[in-house]
């Protein structure tokens, strides 16, 4: 992020030696001086969703860390190595540089014109989805490394050195920014129209994505409420009732479907005809041990059978060994889930348990599975039988509520990795399986698998003595280090 900032500075000063060219004004006509807002948006909006869904290993390797795949040729994201591609520095870049630059820039536009008292409800939508969409960018940072840059980040020449905020006290104040965004959605008015590429201006739709987020924050923040002066269960029961989603519904982003603007599982195995990766068996033994119906929804079988790769192995293994991705998920246009039905009923049914509401948790936690084996094209009979598992059935099945809910909501939440590792590092389960060790080296323990992104090291040159104080704070900059969330 610092280095791009450095080449923001370098290029100032290039352009200051620069001859002037004949033109009237010294403007080049064919190089536009002005964007409409409704263009930032859309680009910003592409660049989080694809930053969010990615599944190449230079940009995300959520996929990975939360055990649902496993790599058949290059193995070392698999085995934690963050560094040899710098995947951090990747990550954060991506967020501020192509998602909250853009919808800081959206915004400036928007301030920089006048309105009518009849354009206010326009404008207010318009700047309630610019910070809707700050918001879950910011979500992703904290709980992805922890403290990040937030009230001194975006400042370019400004401030191009940012401290690092509390990711507490940024949570904080990212639950009154939505609150009060939720607040301006009017919903008979109009907003961003076609340029908006999630929802095509849909207020409605927004209005729900931001109730549906403040609901998934406030069960991120749920084990430190102390912490909170506006406690995450009040923003939790301010609004459950509200995000109104039905059985089958799902707030996506669904790509065109032609290069680049494809699904990532398609740029990967299609575009670029790669054949990295396939499901791991820490996802498959477990669907196997159920006889979980969203296999065969999900992958092909090898030899009779659902098989998966062992998870983090030290060398790669031969692609055709084991169970590929069904056609669905090679589709260009398969969408790229943002907030669902199923993520919310989980979330109601843990709600339940902590004493939130008056709820009965197997219901939601029923409901939740239905609609997830449903969604992928399961059956109602597959549904039954799912449910009268003594494995799967809430009043049997192993474990407390964490263990159950973690369990069946890390399955359900497949190819949406950095909610299910998330979800998995908050709840703590399913158990996962460690990397194979290296002949006559250190073997790993459970307390080795990450749960954070390390900062990246391009940080500590450009932006030393924030970093330092970061590290400090944190007690070090290891990937096992648990998050501000992660106290169980």
């Amino acid at each position: 992020m610092k280095k791009n900032i450095l080449y923001i500075i370098i290029g100032i000063f290039t352009l200051g030696l620069l001859p002037s060219c004949d033109l009237e004004n010294n403007i080049n006509p064919k190089k536009a001086t002005q964007v409409d807002a409704g263009n930032l948006l859309a680009a910003g909006q592409i660049q989080l969703v694809l930053q969010y869904a990615q599944c190449n290993v230079n940009y995300n390797i959520s996929r990975l860390l939360c055990q649902h795949w496993s790599q058949t040729t290059y193995v070392t994201e698999s085995r934690y190595d963050f560094a040899d591609r710098d995947i951090p520095g990747t990550f954060a870049r991506e967020f501020y540089r192509d998602v909250l630059i853009d919808l800081k820039e959206a915004n400036t536009i928007l301030d920089s014109r006048e309105y009518t008292d009849s354009q206010m409800p326009e404008l207010n939508n318009k700047k309630a989805i610019i910070e809707v969409l700050n918001v879950l960018s910011y979500t992703i940072l904290v709980e992805t490394f922890g403290d990040m840059p937030y009230s001194e980040a975006l400042m370019a020449l400004e401030n191009p050195l940012p401290k690092y905020d509390d990711a507490i006290e940024i949570y904080k104040d990212l639950f009154k920014r939505l609150d009060a965004a939720i607040a301006l959605f009017d919903t008979k008015a109009a907003s961003f129209g076609s340029n908006d590429v999630f929802f095509g201006g849909d207020v409605a739709k927004w209005k729900q994505f931001a109730q549906a987020l403040i609901i998934r924050m406030s069960m991120r923040a749920a084990d430190i409420e102390d912490k909170f002066e506006t406690k995450p269960s009040d923003y939790f029961k301010k609004y459950y009732k509200e995000v109104g989603f039905k059985a089958t519904e799902a707030l996506t982003y669904v790509p065109p479907g032609s290069d680049p603007w494809v699904n990532p599982i398609n740029e990967a195995f299609v575009i670029d005809a790669r054949n990295d990766f396939v499901p791991s068996n820490t996802l498959m033994d477990k669907m196997n041990d159920l006889e979980d119906p969203r296999r065969a929804l999900w992958f092909t079988q090898k030899g009779g059978k659902y098989v998966g790769l062992e998870y983090g192995l030290s060398s790669g293994k031969p692609y055709g060994n084991y169970s590929h991705f069904t056609p669905k998920f090679i589709d260009p246009k398969l969408p790229v889930i943002l907030s669902d039905y199923v993520e919310m009923q989980f979330f109601f049914a843990e709600a339940a348990e902590r004493g939130w509401t008056t709820d009965v948790a197997a219901d939601h936690y029923n409901n939740a599975i239905t609609a997830s084996i449903k969604y992928w094209g399961g059956s109602d009979a597959d549904v039954a039988i799912y449910l009268a598992n003594p494995k799967v059935a809430y009043a049997t099945a192993v474990g407390d509520y964490r263990q159950k809910i973690g369990t069946q909501k890390w399955i359900a939440m497949y190819d949406r990795g950095v909610e299910a590792w998330t979800e998995w590092r908050r709840l703590d389960y399913p158990k996962f399986n460690l990397p194979e060790p290296v002949t006559g080296g250190t073997e790993y323990t459970y307390e080795s698998i990450p749960k954070r992104y390390p900062y990246s090291s391009t940080e500590a040159t450009l932006n030393p003595d924030a970093y330092a104080a970061a590290v400090a704070k944190l007690g070090g900059n290891e990937s096992t280090i648990k998050l501000w969330f992660d106290v169980k």
